[in-house]
This record gives C-alpha cells, sequence and structure tokens, in this order.
C-alpha cells in the first residue's frame, strides 16, 4: 500500500475568514462586523441599534437545531446560495456565541428537569460545540463568533466569556482571536484661558475615545492571537472598511506551492492470511506421515527406557 505524504503550502491556507471577536461593547462589535462583504447574522440576542440602523440580514436562532438547520442552508456555492436566499451570502456571524453556549445548557437542563448545572454538562457542551464548528467550518465563506468577555478568577485578567474546555478549544477553528477595546486619546490643549479676575490659568485638553482591535497578545488577555502574523498589533477602527483591511493584510501572505509525494514501500514478504478461508490442499501435497517409532525390548538383567524415566521422575 503507497503513503502520501502531503506539503503544506497555498492550498491549505484558507481564502476565508475565520475570527473570534471579544470585547465589552455590543455597539461596536456589531459595527465591526458590518464592514464585512454581505453579511448574514446568526443572532441569538435583541437586534443592536446599529444592526437595525443598517438594515443587516439576520435569522433569530432560538436553539441549536435552528443553527443547524441555518448551516445546512448555507452549504453549497456562493452562487447556489444566492439562489437559495435571493441575495449573496459571503459573511456568517455568530452573535453570540456564549449566548449560544447558554441557550444549549438551559435546553438540556430543562430536558432533563435540573436547575443547577453538573460536571458533565462542561463535556457534554465542549463535544457539542466542536461538533458545530466543525460542521460550520467546511462552509465556503467568512465567519465571524463574537463572545463577551469574562473576568479570570482572582485575576486581573480576562478572557471570552465561554465556559469549559472549549475556551481553548475554539481557538482551532480561528485564525483571529481579537479583542475589540477603547482607548481615550487626550491631545495638546487647544486653547489657555486666562480668568483675569483670579488670573487662574485653565487648560482644556480636548479627548477622543478610540476603538481599538488589539492583535497581539498582552498581559491580561493571553490568548489573543493573529496566526497569519501579518496584522499590527494596533488597528484603530473607523467603522467603514476595518474588514478589508484585515483581508489586505492577509493577501500579502506568500507560502510555497502545495505539494505531495507519493511512497512505495518496500513489498512484504509472502505471508499467510488467517484472517480469509482456509486454502484447500490436495491429498499430495499433504506430509508424510511420522513412522511409528517401537520401544526395542531391554536386554536381560537391564531396565527399559521407560523404567529408568520414570525413577528419575520420582527422585525429582
Amino acid at each position: 500500500m503507497s503513503i502520501t505524504v502531503n506539503i503544506a503550502g497555498a492550498k491549505d491556507i484558507s481564502p476565508h475568514i475565520r475570527m473570534l471577536l471579544a470585547g465589552a461593547e455590543n455597539a461596536a462589535m456589531t459595527r465591526f462586523y458590518l464592514s464585512a462583504p454581505d453579511v448574514l447574522v446568526a443572532l441569538l440576542a435583541a437586534p443592536t441599534v446599529p444592526l437595525a440602523l443598517s438594515g443587516a440580514k439576520y435569522v433569530t436562532i432560538t436553539s441549536e437545531d435552528d443553527l443547524r438547520a441555518l448551516k445546512v442552508a448555507l452549504e453549497g456555492t456562493p452562487e447556489e446560495r444566492e439562489e437559495k436566499f435571493g441575495f449573496p451570502v459571503k459573511t456568517l456571524i455568530i452573535d453570540s456565541l456564549d449566548e449560544l453556549q447558554r441557550i444549549m445548557l438551559v435546553a438540556r437542563m430543562a430536558k432533563e428537569k435540573r436547575m443547577e448545572t453538573v460536571s458533565e454538562d462542561w463535556t457534554w457542551i465542549s463535544n457539542r460545540l466542536n461538533r458545530i464548528y466543525t460542521g460550520l467550518n467546511g462552509l465556503d465563506l467568512n465567519i465571524i463568533s463574537l463572545t463577551h468577555l469574562a473576568q479570570v478568577h482572582e485575576s486581573t485578567a480576562i478572557k471570552p466569556n465561554i465556559q469549559g474546555a472549549f475556551v481553548t478549544q475554539v481557538h482551532k477553528y480561528v485564525d483571529y482571536a481579537l479583542l475589540l477595546d477603547s482607548f481615550e486619546e487626550v491631545a495638546e490643549p487647544e486653547e489657555v484661558v486666562v480668568k483675569s479676575s483670579t488670573e487662574e490659568v485653565v487648560l482644556e485638553y480636548p479627548t477622543k475615545v478610540t476603538k481599538t482591535l488589539i492583535t497581539a497578545p498582552t498581559q491580561n488577555a493571553g490568548w489573543i492571537h493573529d496566526d497569519t502574523g501579518t496584522l499590527p498589533r494596533f488597528i484603530d477602527l473607523t467603522f467603514e472598511d476595518d474588514f478589508a483591511t484585515i483581508v489586505g493584510y492577509r493577501a500579502t501572505l506568500v507560502a510555497p506551492e502545495s505539494s505531495e509525494t507519493v511512497i512505495d514501500p518496500e513489498p512484504e514478504p509472502d505471508v499467510p492470511d488467517f484472517t480469509g478461508d482456509i486454502p484447500a490442499v490436495g491429498l499430495d501435497d499433504l506430509p508424510p506421515e511420522p513412522e511409528l517409532v517401537v520401544e526395542a525390548e531391554p536386554a536381560p538383567g537391564m531396565s527399559s527406557i521407560s523404567d529408568i524415566k520414570a525413577k528419575l521422575l520420582k527422585k525429582a
């Protein structure tokens, strides 16, 4: 049997974006993903104001079955999808992953008539989400999964608000795990006001809040990563062409051509196959039966071989 050795290269890099986006502000995350092309939102919560103002298309998801049905509907080529939906879909948004997890756990507890989670729930939810994301990653489109933030116990660190082992397992399904944060910039004073009555000097410092994508690990968020290594450490958002900015950086990736080598192992010596039927053997092919050896009579006064063996065995 031959062995195929694949040499990784350009064909192993997906042309589509797979992203986990974490943040504290729903509105800002919504405005970011609306910069992606032909968005369809799998919405697990109430629509945000930016979503309503944009006129974006969304599907309400209230169960795992709803998401599975949407996944099946999105299968196929872009042309087949557009014919099915009546509009192009190039980007799927999961808004949000932590709400999907909560809904699935609540449904499981309701089915089993429980009010509290048990340890087995976390293994179950991780297994279910792995199956869901394995299926979603087979779709021919961009996927952005949103999640809110949670504080790490007894620490100043923050992490995606995902429970159980899937908080680490989700990273194998994405090339980017980014944090959307806000920073207040203080500029130099535009004018100096001196009150003549008190000679008090008043300095007015204009401030500006900037929404920024953090693309590299920080002391409090070591889970952030950019697998392509192409993004700058910080990307200030305009909420206009932010997704295109990321796609542009991704396009700078240079990878060798993918190839494969087929190895034919040395042929093995013929070994009888004991798993199949026993081959038929002709009478002429059977080995001759061994001749029957008859013990000779001992000389007078001598013991036979059988008697000697018996005596030795008794001594032992």
